[in-house]
């Protein structure tokens, strides 16, 4: 009974251990790596829309120019998180 108790269990470690550890590594280079990186391209396209005169500055706020930013940023990392998820749960790897 034991025996084949260690058996599925080998058999369940064996299958999702690189997987898991595909995906613990996929999100440990993006947090290390590429969020900072993201924030400060963000910081910059920011600092510059602050060098703008205090008219145009607020009707940008009014409009949601922070906001939409903050939005294009947010889908450009989601969108590569998701094709290195894709890339790490490949057997061969990603395209």
């Amino acid at each position: 009974m034991f025996q084949v108790l260690i058996a599925v269990g080998t058999m369940l470690v064996n299958y999702l251990l690189p997987k898991l550890l595909a995906v613990v590594g996929t999100y440990a280079v993006s947090e290390i790596a590429i969020k900072p990186i993201f924030t400060f391209i963000q910081n910059k396209v920011m600092a510059g829309a602050n060098g703008l005169p205090a008219d145009v500055l607020g009707f940008l706020n009014f409009c949601g120019f922070t906001d939409a930013v903050s939005i294009v940023f947010s889908a450009f990392s989601l969108a590569l998180a998701i094709k290195a998820g894709k890339a790490a749960a490949a057997k061969k790897g990603g395209k």
